[in-house]
């Protein structure tokens, strides 16, 4: 199961530690960002390796919206309007690193792009 956090080198700002990917079936976590303010949370999802079956049918082009409809089945508190899941594709190659490597998301409070770190591994 693999860890990160967003933090943000310019003015301090730490976001949500959360595991970004499901380790058999364990719960793992979503990003989502409001789009608005930027701002960062995590949605849960119980029972990780099943509820990505969700996109074993789906065709590659189409899975980042179906995921993200099923994430917003999950939620809770139900995603607002102008909340939106954050694929893992826009932060993963940062979170893999092993020392803070920046992203393309903005930080919610300077709006400086957010660094990522692996914390680790459990």
């Amino acid at each position: 199961m693999f860890w990160t956090q967003p933090n943000c080198p310019a003015c301090g700002y730490e976001g949500p530690h959360f595991m970004y990917l499901p380790h058999g079936s364990w719960s793992f976590h979503v990003l989502v960002q409001d789009q608005q303010s930027l701002t960062l949370r995590v949605v849960v999802i119980p029972n990780g390796g099943e509820a990505l079956r969700v996109l074993d049918a789906v065709p590659e082009s189409a899975r980042d919206r179906v995921w993200a409809a099923r994430v917003a089945e999950i939620a809770d508190p139900p995603l607002a309007l102008s909340e939106r899941v954050v694929p893992i594709g826009e932060f993963m190659q940062s979170a893999v690193q092993p020392q803070p490597t920046p992203s393309t998301l903005l930080c919610p409070h300077c709006q400086s792009p957010l660094y990522w770190q692996a914390p680790g591994i459990s």
